[in-house]
């Protein structure tokens, strides 16, 4: 399920994480039951992003955060301090984007950092992805997938993947993972792109399962994933669009779905997404609810883990 499209420069947000180190960070097991406290005194979904397994993952990928942030250089530390690579870690976001690459040119696009910084990406990422194999145990991995003989992708993707929080998904969405076998869900989703192309692939119920797969591993909530995916993949009503076409509004997109949702614009959902970093299409309140939700696990994982709290 795509994200909304902005410009991923400006629209993302960093921390005021300093650049020395993170020292003095509570036991694991007083986080997580800070956590659950804090569940049952704000009214959190226990069910949702609030659920027990949900919590675990989020302290055991701050840990792995903390000791990766120590460890590494001043240039990757600027990179780490950013909103969407720690909702990684957390399991917000189960896999985070952070860049494509042309398999021809070999020229890299990084999705969280500015354009001038592209090709300095190639850098960071062969140290970052050496903290990771060395000092996450598996927890988190930072994979090269290759989509260059996917349907409308064509790319390399390098791509943060939280395996604590795939495999929550997973669990709670066994109908979407049944392909996987005896392999972890992590493993199978690496060896077979084609089953979560992040981009509609056909008017096809199997194009519908794989735009939901892709929604979930993005954070996004079933609810969600399951209209964007319908809307998606959706065959176009041609009676409808060509009425369209034939009144000449402006400002109208002529292109109409046979399954069309509303989604709900406003303050309110704009907010929750860039306190969440989760800029998706939101149907409902249930939809606004898990947003909220998701910013707030992230604000209070970061406040508990001693980092500074995250800019507005």
């Amino acid at each position: 399920m795509p994200e909304i499209q902005e410009n991923p420069a400006s629209s993302v947000k960093n921390t005021d994480i300093s650049l020395n180190l993170i020292k003095n960070v509570p036991k694991e097991n007083n986080i997580k039951a800070s956590l659950m406290s804090l569940r049952n005194e704000h009214g959190y979904n226990p069910e949702g992003i609030w659920s027990d397994a949900r919590l675990q993952t989020a302290v055991d990928g701050m840990s792995v955060y903390v000791d990766v942030y120590n460890m590494a250089s001043e240039q990757l530390k600027k990179h780490l301090n950013n909103t969407n690579i720690i909702s990684g870690f957390i399991g917000v976001r189960p896999i985070v984007s952070l860049a494509n690459q042309d398999p021809k040119t070999l020229i890299i696009n990084s999705n969280f950092y500015d354009r001038g910084e592209d090709l300095l990406f190639l850098k960071v990422h062969e140290e970052f992805k050496k903290l990771l194999d060395t000092r996450a145990q598996g927890k988190i991995r930072l994979e090269r997938i290759d989509y260059s003989k996917v349907k409308y992708k064509n790319i390399f993707s390098y791509e943060l993947m939280n395996t604590s929080a795939i495999q929550n998904v997973a669990n709670e969405n066994p109908d979407l993972f049944r392909q996987s076998g005896s392999i972890s869900p992590t493993e199978w989703l690496i060896q077979n792109p084609d089953v979560w192309p992040m981009t509609p692939q056909s008017n096809s119920e199997d194009a519908k399962i794989k735009e939901i797969r892709s929604g979930v591993l993005s954070g996004f909530p079933r609810s969600a994933s399951n209209k964007y995916a319908e809307e998606a993949t959706s065959e176009i009503d041609l009676l409808r669009s060509l009425k369209k076409i034939v009144k000449g509004s402006k400002n109208v997109n002529w292109l109409t779905k046979m399954t069309e949702y509303t989604p709900i614009l406003n303050q309110d959902v704009k907010t929750a997404q860039l306190e969440s970093g989760l800029p998706y299409m939101h149907y409902s309140e249930s939809d606004l609810k898990w947003t909220k939700d998701a910013a707030a696990l992230l604000k209070h994982s970061v406040k508990l883990f001693g980092l500074s709290t995250l800019k507005q």
